[in-house]
Order: C-alpha cells, then sequence, then structure tokens
C-alpha cells in the first residue's frame, strides 16, 4: 500500500516529462544496439547470392503488382547530409546491417516468394513524397492480401522480421476447438480479439475480413462451439470481445459488417500497460501530442519484481480512462544487447535489480532524462539516479 501510494504520488508529478524524442530515442537503440535474441549455432548463414532489388519511381508499381508479398526498406545513403546519423562509419555499418537483413529474410522466405527491396530516398523523393514516407528506415510490407500497406514497426533483424511475415502469411484467424487451443488464447499476454459464430455464416467472413487488417499484431480467434464460447463470455452468436492485458474485456454484440469490428478495435486498441516486443518495438512508442508516457523495467518472473509489476497493474488500470497517460513496461532480458545502453543512457544496471520505473524529459532537444523513482520496500529498494545522453 505504501508503494502503492508513493507511485501514485509520482505519476501525478510527472506529467511534464515526455516528448516525440522518446520515440526518437528507441527507435536509435533498436536499430542500432539491439539485435533481440543472439543468433543460434543453427541460424543459416548468407549464401553470398544478392537477392534486394533496387527500386526507384519507374520500377515500383510493377514490382508491387508482380510480387505477392514485397518488403520495401526506404533510406538515405550514408554520409549524405540528410542522413540523420552524422557519423559516417556508424551509419554505414547501420546501412549494412539493414542490407544484410533483407538479403537474409529474401533468402529464408524465397520458397514463400517474398522479396525484399530498397529505396533511395533522394533520387526517389516523388515517389517518397506520394507515398507519405514519413523517415528513412521505415519499411513497408505489400501484401496482395491486403489493400494497403503493412508499415513494419519491429526491431530491424532477420530472425525478428522473418517470423513476423509468416505470420503475416497464416489464416488471419486461429479456431478454438477445445482444451488446448483455448489454454493458449488464455495464456496470451498481448491484445486479442475473438468470437462466437456459426460456421459459413456471412458474419464470420466479416470477422475474417477485419481480422486481415490486424494481422500479425492484434491475434484473432473464433470459436464455433457454444460450450466453449460461454467459457470465455461468448453468450450469443456472433458476439466479439475484444481482451486487452491486465484490463476488463470489450464485447461487441452482433456486429453487421467487417468495418463495424474494424472500428471497434481501432476505437479501443489504447492499452493502459503496454509491454514492448521485438515485433513491434517502434510502434509501442508513437504517441500523440500531449500525451504522457511512463517506463518500467521490471522482471515478473522474480519475487521482486513481481512484487512491483502488481503495483505497476494496479496503477495502470486506474489510469485507463485517461487517454493522456500511457505505461510501458520492458521486460529486460529478450533485449540483453540493450543492457549496455540502458546502463550509459540512463545509469542503471538491470542486471543488478529487477525493477525500475521513470520517464524521458524530453523538454531539451539535445538531452534525453530518465528520473529513477525513490522507493524503499521491506524487500528491495530503487536508486535514485539522473542519467542523460546526447542526441545528434
Amino acid at each position: 500500500p505504501r508503494l502503492s501510494a508513493h507511485l501514485f504520488a509520482v505519476v501525478a508529478a510527472m506529467t511534464t516529462y515526455w516528448s516525440s524524442l522518446l520515440l526518437l530515442l528507441f527507435a536509435y537503440l533498436a536499430i542500432h544496439y539491439g539485435r533481440g535474441q543472439p543468433e543460434t549455432p543453427s541460424w543459416p548463414q548468407h549464401d553470398g547470392k544478392r537477392r534486394v532489388l533496387s527500386l526507384n519511381a519507374d520500377t515500383f508499381n510493377a514490382a508491387v503488382k508482380k510480387h505477392p508479398l514485397l518488403v520495401v526498406l526506404f533510406y538515405v545513403p550514408p554520409g549524405h547530409p540528410l542522413d540523420p546519423l552524422k557519423d559516417r562509419e556508424v551509419s554505414k555499418q547501420n546501412w549494412q546491417q539493414l542490407e544484410m537483413m533483407l538479403e537474409m529474410t529474401s533468402q529464408l522466405l524465397q520458397t514463400q516468394n517474398v522479396r525484399t527491396a530498397a529505396i533511395n530516398m533522394i533520387e526517389s523523393y516523388t515517389l517518397v513524397k506520394t507515398l507519405h514516407i514519413p523517415s528513412p528506415g521505415t519499411i513497408l510490407i505489400y501484401s496482395k492480401d491486403k489493400t494497403s500497406p503493412h508499415f513494419y514497426f519491429g526491431q530491424r533483424a532477420v530472425e525478428v522480421l522473418a517470423p513476423y511475415i509468416l505470420k503475416m502469411m497464416q489464416p488471419a484467424v486461429a479456431e478454438i476447438i477445445g482444451k488446448t487451443q483455448k489454454k493458449q488464447y488464455e495464456q496470451l499476454d498481448t491484445p486479442k480479439v475473438i468470437g462466437y459464430f456459426e460456421k459459413s455464416t456471412r458474419e464470420y467472413d466479416n470477422f475474417v475480413k477485419a481480422a486481415k487488417m490486424f494481422q500479425p499484431l492484434i491475434s484473432f480467434f473464433a470459436t464455433f462451439d457454444k460450450k466453449i464460447g460461454k467459457s470465455l463470455r461468448l453468450k450469443k452468436p456472433n458476439s466479439v470481445v475484444f481482451d486487452k492485458p491486465y484490463e476488463k474485456h470489450l464485447t461487441l454484440s452482433a456486429p453487421k459488417t467487417s468495418e463495424e469490428i474494424i472500428d471497434f478495435v481501432r476505437g479501443n486498441l489504447k492499452q493502459s500497460l503496454t509491454k514492448v516486443q521485438l515485433e513491434n518495438i517502434h510502434g509501442t512508442w508513437v504517441h500523440t501530442e500531449g500525451e504522457r508516457m511512463l517506463v518500467a523495467f521490471v522482471r515478473p518472473q522474480t519475487p521482486d519484481g513481481a512484487a512491483f509489476f502488481s503495483v505497476l497493474k494496479s496503477l495502470a488500470r486506474s489510469y485507463t480512462n485517461d487517454n493522456r497517460t500511457h505505461f510501458i513496461w520492458v521486460d529486460p532480458d529478450p533485449l540483453p544487447n540493450l543492457h549496455d545502453t540502458w546502463r550509459n543512457l540512463y545509469n542503471i544496471d538491470i542486471t543488478q535489480s529487477n525493477a525500475f520505473f521513470g520517464v524521458v524529459d524530453g523538454h531539451k532537444v539535445s538531452r534525453i532524462v530518465v528520473v529513477l523513482v525513490v522507493a524503499k520496500i521491506d524487500h528491495f529498494e530503487w536508486l535514485c539516479v539522473l542519467g542523460g545522453a546526447r542526441v545528434v
């Protein structure tokens, strides 16, 4: 209770801390420092064959029409005055990593008719402007199954991108037919949508159509079993439930169209507590002007981390109806190569504690600061530190 009260007071005092620089910082970190899980010895090596297409305004449309699934990276050449990375060597290394990611993705998924491509934003400025590409490093995925291109906000690593694409190619809706599938659904700790339908109906077809709009970041499930539906809070046919972690479920009764389902999900996408995942590590930090984000580094599988995580969930739930406040949860273990970065930027050692909580001060354009809360608990304590990093 003392910790909860302390955190509520801290959150109230943090209302002025946040800016779009947080998005820039974590995008930069994920690309230049974080590579996710280490490669295993069995991970295939590049065979030396060049597969990445070099597209421009004249060849782009034909390539999109030709290939069932096309992954396109928009870049600025290393060393160019508009390159956001001013250090030429760092920029060159970054480009080589991105290029190899595309090459390996094409190699691994060539039997699935997946192709990758790169577009020089300087040489194809008119095309870039037409497509409304926001910044260098943007990745769009064009699929014949989608009516519009899909922004990829995941980590720039083949071990993340390739599985992500495979998920896009799987059926948009998974069927729950028994206890095993039901247990898997209940254990999923990401936003998910489930519906109860009768087979071969227009309502189910609308559900599948809506699911494709959110695939693969939001999982869609369906059951045709009345008993299973009832156990999952689906009492009537054609009802839909949107489940977000640590929040009350939301129900949509008997939607008539796919657009109604899409609007229902989009209108409730905001989570009070969002877990940073490799598949959406950049998208997690996207925010609207005036929004406040509070960041927690927590290992909930440890005793002290679990104690803090319980308070964090309660705190986040109390701000569910506050659209300006958003809590971000980072489990550091799936991001081992970011540990040194957090140590250098924030002066925190993620190996020495299982719970850190703070915000980023973006008032000064040239400096990003994390302030960590001072809190003494019966069996663990936080250190109060002030860290910063130059953003060039």
